[in-house]
């Protein structure tokens, strides 16, 4: 059987996405009169940097309070409906026609069961469908991948308004555009939020329909549960103003009867009468979905849990490398910064592009044409070893931390050879799946892959003291430097009028009076003409 090396695997390659807030001072690049050149080569200055910080951790993954739901994601501040919850700190990556790109593959069953198809959205969710040329997914780590849903508790969603931000790199002079993803998305309190409880989102009805899912409440289930739950009380108070007697009986008969109509609507009730006078103590606008899950302290959170917005994400301080990783607090040597619950993804050629053709009104591969024109961006954002199959993808904003290394001087914070001042590990206590998971072969991952589940994961711990501001950093290898320094060596520009581009963000911004759009035609390839 293959085991999995015990050995820390080498990360293939990470390049960092869209910039949000972060703390103290970074590293912003700014051109003269605005004007898109060379971006990358663009006067550096430092800037305050308005950061959303807090001495104490507001966020953490700890045990969700959804029995055998795995981690949940807790706050420990409260939030106000519209506010927003941990803001723009991980990228949303596009899945180009994922189920198209696997036509040269005699086992189809790979992307069909990727462990990722439990944490991908629809791609018009936000905004990305033009991405690809006939379906498109998109994962979204952070909340949209760690936090659980409950369908009668949900209390965040996302912000409509798109998070897209290409200006970072130019195309036609900049090796490292395209290595990371554009889009981000925000997510706000749907509700008021009191400090302590679990964030859920809406995972849709739809996902709910599969078979071991069968028996999950639905909305329907409590909003159904809601007007019996009124009669019920309705019931025991006139039996209690006539003197009668109250007990469990009544409960149960009333527990029987709703079971015959519906057993998900049934089982959102309790079975005695001292259980269902707590549940009426609880919120009163949520008393049935609140009864369904655990209410730990916030004591109880910081104990058993691990922080999750150690980090913020920023423009790098280094070259090329789009977003970075910036600490929004201080983090002493040896603490963790970040935790990475891993998703594997079993055979690293699931991610492979090919050539597609349309063949009635259907994306097909051309049978001519069977070699690999690429890969999915998904890949630039997870870890392998050279020679393993197996891919290990974070499902935290452990994505966004950028590589530094000792070996040559990689500019920014990272420059003067100080190296990286992180390192990432095998999860410690706080996951104990990891231990466990790293006992199995590749084919006793696989039966669990098939299955749905996960169960490794790492940790990012800092390997000396970092401030607030301070860029985080670790070692993706040498295999991985290797690589970035052969492609920046042989890169050429793509081929066609990009001397004059214009990014997306840029043209965006743009504000035009009417006489100017009237005369001005931008093409989105770069080149700009007049009428």
């Amino acid at each position: 059987m293959t085991m999995i090396p015990s050995i820390l695997l080498v990360s293939l390659i990470t390049m960092n996405p869209y910039p949000s807030s972060a703390s103290a001072i970074a590293n912003r690049t700014e051109c003269k009169d605005g004007k898109e050149e060379n971006l990358a080569s663009c006067e550096v200055q430092g800037e305050e940097i308005s950061i959303n910080s807090n001495d104490e951790c507001t966020l953490y993954l700890a045990p969700s309070s959804i029995p055998n739901s795995g981690f949940g994601m807790y706050t420990t501040i409260p939030y106000k409906k519209g506010s927003p919850i941990s803001e723009n700190d991980a990228p949303s990556i596009i899945n180009t026609d994922i189920n198209s790109h696997q036509c040269h593959k005699e086992d189809y069953k790979d992307v069909v069961d990727w462990s990722h198809s439990d944490y991908v959205w629809a791609a018009d969710s936000e905004n990305m469908f033009y991405e690809s040329k006939s379906s498109g997914s998109v994962i979204s780590v952070m909340l949209g991948s760690l936090a659980n849903s409950h369908q009668g508790l949900v209390n965040i969603e996302e912000k409509e308004d798109d998070i897209y931000d290409d200006s970072m790199l130019h195309r036609s002079i900049d090796p490292g555009a395209g290595a990371f993803s554009y889009h981000a998305r925000t997510w706000v309190a749907s509700m008021d939020i009191d400090a302590g409880e679990e964030i859920f989102i809406d995972y849709s009805d739809a996902y709910f329909n599969r078979e071991k899912l069968k028996h999950a409440p639905r909305k329907t289930d409590f909003e159904q549960g809601k007007k019996i739950l009124d009669e019920i009380t309705a019931f025991l108070e006139r039996k209690k103003d006539a003197g009668e007697k109250v007990d469990d009986a009544d409960l149960s008969t009333f527990k029987n009867i709703v079971s015959i109509y519906s057993e998900r609507t049934a089982s959102l009730f309790p079975t005695t009468y001292s259980s269902f006078m707590e549940m009426l103590t609880a919120k009163p606008t949520d008393q049935l979905p609140w009864s369904t899950v655990s209410h730990p302290s916030i004591e109880w959170i910081t104990q058993n849990g691990i922080c999750l917005d150690n980090i913020a994400m920023e423009r790098s301080t280094i070259t090329q490398a789009g977003n970075g990783a910036f600490a929004r607090r201080f983090i002493g040597e040896g603490q963790v910064v970040t935790p990475a619950p891993l998703l594997q993804i079993m055979n690293r050629d699931t991610l492979k592009m090919y050539k597609l053709v349309e063949v009635e009104d259907k994306l097909v591969c051309d049978e001519n044409d069977t070699e690999p024109i690429g890969d999915q961006l998904l890949l630039n954002y997870c870890f392998g070893h050279v020679e393993s199959s197996l891919l290990l993808c974070p499902s935290s904003n452990a994505i966004i931390i950028n590589h530094c290394s000792d070996r040559q001087d990689w500019g920014g914070q990272c420059g003067g050879g100080k190296g990286p001042n992180a390192m990432y590990r095998w999860a410690t206590d706080w996951d104990t799946n990891t231990e466990e998971w790293l006992s199995l072969s590749l084919e006793e991952m696989q039966e669990k892959n098939d299955n749905r589940q996960r169960g490794l994961s790492f940790e990012i711990v800092a390997t000396r003291d970092i401030q607030p501001g301070e860029e985080i950093f670790i070692d993706y290898g040498h295999d991985w430097e290797d690589a970035w320094n052969y492609h920046v060596e042989n890169w050429k520009p793509p081929t066609g009028d990009f001397e004059s581009y214009s990014s997306i963000t840029r043209l965006n911004n743009e504000k035009k009076d009417l006489l100017d759009l009237e005369t001005q035609v931008y093409l989105f390839g770069g080149r700009r003409r007049r009428r």
